[in-house]
């Protein structure tokens, strides 16, 4: 009974990794400029319900002279905005807040500069860790739209695969040094065949990502000149040819093909829709003719989209008709000259059971401020978002650490200078850290690989290496008068390491190459 108590840290460990591929996650994005919005659509952290996320990503962070920056005057200080978001892990134990880089707007101007070569790279990779750590962050969310087009050369996609493995191995190299839980990264991903083909190696690009944030919307929108539903799970008979790919099971199919796997692909789903202008308000179906994009909201303000609550009002108040579309399980409503494709409750649903229908890693929306969160359509707060999670049932237990262990010449030198014996982190919590930090989901542990019941090999209990794999350790425990053995696996690309007074550890060692 001793030895079993003795490993009781690592038997909760050994199931935490057993259980943790069935936990889905809750990402919300949280768009920091709805500060300025008017009305009832100013939105503020404060106004964040961290229960409804397992992660908060706050976008955007600016990028300048190699580095990250503030995108609002108010995102530094005590009371700014970083803060205001970060201290929300103080209400939900376990939740991660990562800062995003990019979007739409920002484009491909500043991003050109920080893959021109290894050195401005590594100079800007240096510099996003320092900045994550220094505001709290837990992560970095990629969201470069998109490397290769929109001003970015044909060879900043291979740039950009060198870019993201140094991220993830600074971030890898970092946690082992200090002794932190790693950084993650994450890489808000295209959904269609034209800017994955133009941006992505694909199967280069998912060794490095702890999840792939899959934007799963905007298939259809203002720049066409018919109506289509932006967001919708299954095509429609509207599409023809190429345009049969603008769908979610289309691009969760190939993102899986590529190799992604499962856990970490997280699907987007929008709480907003995108609007037209009809040209004949009689002519107001799928696929109708349209001359621009919709007139903005009366909060939100931008041409051709509309958040949820501002299509609830519309209908509740304005006299717009909403129409099921049964062939792609999704609605849109019409007013006068205004369309809008959009998810209401019925059809936000639908997605979220595809996703755990598939085993997916969970979902994402964009935005948590364009759901219903002053409850002004009459279902409660955050309608999208709180069907999402009844559905998904999220959980904020970690996945074990990404094995990254790709490199290439283009990256640079890599490796963590081993510190002396006396300074060397102690990352031994990944076999013996209290039950408590167990069950709140803060151990970064590597992988499982299997057990061996009835073992007769084992002599006495406790942690020994893998002679064939230094990588690798065994972990023996007495079970009456039997032992099990487990197989485990150190985190990325550590290795099992073992000195003086019989302590051990997972750390970088310059013997044990990937």
């Amino acid at each position: 009974m001793r030895a079993l108590h003795k490993y009781l840290g690592i038997l909760l460990v050994l199931s935490c990794v057993w259980k943790v591929t069935g936990q889905r996650k809750s990402f919300c994005y949280y768009s920091s400029e709805s500060q300025y919005r008017r009305g009832i659509g100013k939105f503020v952290p404060s106004n964040i319900d961290p229960k409804q996320c397992t992660h908060i990503i706050f976008a955007f962070a600016n990028v300048t002279n190699l580095d990250l920056g503030k995108m609002n005057w108010n995102d530094y200080g005590s009371n700014g905005l970083y803060a205001g978001t970060t201290n929300l892990k103080q209400k939900r134990p376990g939740l991660k807040v990562l800062i995003a880089v990019g979007g739409w707007v920002m484009g491909s101007a500043p991003f050109v500069d920080v893959v021109k070569d290894q050195n401005s790279r590594s100079i800007w990779v240096q510099n996003v860790v320092s900045y994550l750590r220094k505001y709290n962050f837990d992560g970095l969310d990629m969201d470069w739209e998109f490397p290769g087009v929109r001003g970015s050369g044909p060879g900043d996609k291979f740039k950009f695969s060198s870019l993201m493995r140094m991220l993830q191995r600074a971030f890898q190299e970092e946690a082992w040094k200090s002794g932190k839980e790693k950084l993650l990264l994450t890489l808000a991903t295209a959904a269609g065949s034209h800017y994955i083909a133009a941006s992505y190696e694909p199967k280069e690009i998912i060794k490095s990502v702890d999840y792939m944030l899959l934007m799963a919307y905007n298939y259809h929108g203002q720049w066409e000149n018919t109506t289509g539903h932006h967001s919708s799970l299954y095509s429609s008979n509207i599409d023809k040819g190429k345009k049969r790919e603008l769908n979610q099971i289309w691009s969760i199919n190939y993102w899986l093909g590529q190799g992604m796997p499962k856990e970490r692909l997280i699907v987007g789903l929008g709480t907003y829709g995108m609007s037209y202008t009809l040209k004949n308000p009689a002519i107001n179906g799928l696929g109708s003719p349209a001359s621009a994009g919709g007139r903005p909201g009366s909060y939100t303000g931008e041409k051709g989209i509309l958040a949820y609550f501002e299509i609830c009002e519309n209908l509740r108040y304005k006299g717009w008709r909403s129409v099921w579309i049964p062939e792609q399980q999704s609605p849109y409503a019409y007013g006068g000259d205004q369309w809008v494709g959009y998810d209401d409750t019925k059809s936000i649903a639908i997605k979220a059971r595809y996703i755990v229908q598939q085993g997916l890693g969970g979902a994402f929306v964009w935005s948590v401020e364009m759901d219903d969160f002053t409850g002004s359509c009459g279902e409660g707060l955050y309608p999208l978002l709180n069907t999402i999670n009844k559905i998904i049932k999220p959980s904020t237990v970690p996945l074990p650490t990404l094995n990254f262990r790709s490199q290439r010449p283009e990256d640079g030198p890599g490796g963590a200078v081993l510190p002396p014996r006396g300074q060397r982190p102690q990352m031994q919590p990944t076999i013996n850290q209290p039950a408590a930090a167990l069950r709140a989901g803060s151990v970064d542990f590597g992988a499982f690989i299997g057990v061996t019941t009835d073992d007769t090999t084992c002599r006495i209990d406790g942690v020994f290496p893998d002679p064939n794999n230094c990588h690798n350790f065994y972990l023996c425990v007495i079970t009456g008068r039997k032992y099990t053995r487990y197989h485990l696996a150190c985190p990325g690309n550590t290795g099992y390491f073992k000195w003086a007074a019989g302590k051990t550890a997972c750390m970088w060692r310059r013997d044990c190459p990937l």
